[in-house]
């Protein structure tokens, strides 16, 4: 069972979280047989997506002091690009991939133009970070169990129980690190969120 943050049902009103449903089927996925290759060239989408946007992440909050949290989301973000290089040194990234891209951004794209991630960023928190990263590692995870479920072939069965295996590792890593953080306290309607304020929501 995933492990979930007490703040997880703040996720699902949040504009910047990408409002995929990990439980939709998907038509493309299940009208065609699922190759082992085409999953790795999914997996290479998804992990390309999480180092961008962990090294992202890492360098705002990086900028706004926030040392610790920064340096968490950069080792997050090589263990990613190393996963990403080795499926791309098989062959993913010639692959046509099961997925849209979109579905797996850790963002909404409303929240790439200027203006929006402009403020988001600019306030972005280390609770922030860390929930946005951990309700993107969550969906990938729904999504590694259902091609698992749906597939009848044993190495993708094989590979997705594997890649579901390494999507906990990092909902682990950071629900630790979420704990880790003090307690958070509300914003009222006169008082912003302070990025520098780890107990900021």
């Amino acid at each position: 069972m995933d492990a979930m943050h007490p703040h997880a049902r703040q996720r699902k009103t949040s504009p910047h979280y990408s409002e995929w449903d990990p439980t939709r089927t998907s038509t493309r996925a299940t009208t065609r047989v699922i190759s082992r290759e085409a999953l790795n060239a999914s997996a290479f989408v998804i992990k390309r997506e999480a180092a961008a946007r962990y090294r992202e992440f890492a360098a705002i909050l990086a900028d706004h002091g926030n040392d610790s949290t920064a340096d968490l989301l950069d080792c997050l973000a090589a263990i990613e690009s190393d996963n990403a290089m080795r499926l791309d040194k098989n062959g993913a990234c010639m692959q046509i991939p099961i997925i849209d891209s979109r579905e797996y951004a850790w963002l909404d794209p409303d929240a790439s133009k200027p203006k929006a991630s402009a403020f988001i960023f600019g306030m972005m928190t280390p609770r922030m970070a860390l929930e946005i990263a951990l309700h993107a590692k969550q969906r990938v995870k729904a999504f590694f169990e259902r091609m698992r479920g749906e597939s009848r072939d044993t190495p993708v069965r094989m590979l997705a129980v594997d890649l579901a295996r390494s999507e906990q590792s990092h909902i682990d890593v950071l629900t630790d690190a979420l704990e880790q953080l003090p307690s958070p306290f509300p914003v009222s309607e006169d008082q912003w969120a302070d990025p520098t304020i780890e107990q900021q929501m």
